[in-house]
């Protein structure tokens, strides 16, 4: 992780669900976000998941985002998207 430090003595995570509550609902957003966020903490990290007893936890939600288009394909469309 970068720009943020963790206390040596954490060992357990808790990621609750982030709720899409942005203006735009894209269905699948919130899950893929939530499930991505615990992949980085879990890779970049030494914390374990553990739901009844984290020394951190992470709550919040979705509150905007835009999507963008970051490649072309072959038609001349976006060939993928990047949600900010």
């Amino acid at each position: 992780m970068k720009g943020g430090s963790l206390d040596p003595a954490a060992e357990k995570l808790k990621v609750d669900f982030f709720n899409n509550r942005a203006s735009q609902v894209n269905p699948t957003l919130s899950q893929i976000f939530t499930e991505k966020l615990k992949d980085k903490y879990l890779r970049e990290t030494r914390l374990k998941l553990n739901v009844d007893d984290p020394d951190v936890y992470l709550s919040g939600y979705i509150s905007s985002y835009t999507v963008a288009p970051v490649g072309v394909g072959s038609n001349y469309c976006s060939s993928r998207e990047i949600y900010e």
